[in-house]
């Protein structure tokens, strides 16, 4: 459960999601860097490391001590834990000649309402796609995103 606080919005619009809601899911969901030329997002690199310093998964004996009580009770028993996940860096999956990673992904919002999805997205260096069938809230959307 996430706990988000609404936002005041002053516009003639009587759902609007506030930023903090969209912020996670734009960051979980579209690349940071892209191909500049086709698009492709960039890949995660990573290293796969154990938690046990044997290079073992822990032991029942040794267990908590490694994941804590809070990663055990939020699984049950803990042993999905045992291999920690490390970002180690982004590499490109195109084969495009000065991929430097400088495209930006793309959101789309099929509801685009006041525009919110919009203006996260510019904050957090994305490019966006907004869809709205409301006239007026077509506007409302393009002035709060410019």
């Amino acid at each position: 459960m996430w706990n988000v606080s609404t936002k005041p919005f002053k516009g003639a619009h009587f759902a609007v999601f506030p930023p903090d809601l969209i912020k996670p899911c734009i960051l979980a969901g579209c690349p940071e860097k892209t191909c500049p030329h086709c698009g492709a997002p960039w890949a995660r690199k990573t290293e796969r490391l154990t938690v046990n310093k044997e290079g073992r998964g822990p032991s029942k004996k040794n267990h908590r001590e490694y994941l804590g009580e809070e990663t055990i009770f939020k699984n049950g028993h803990g042993r999905a834990g045992d291999t920690i996940v490390n970002t180690i860096g982004w590499e490109p999956v195109c084969k495009c000649e000065d991929n430097d990673g400088s495209g930006k992904g793309i959101v789309l919002d099929p509801f685009f309402g006041s525009g919110t999805v919009g203006l996260v997205a510019s904050e957090l260096k994305r490019q966006y796609i907004g869809i709205e069938l409301n006239p007026a809230y077509v506007e409302m959307s393009k002035v709060r995103t410019s």
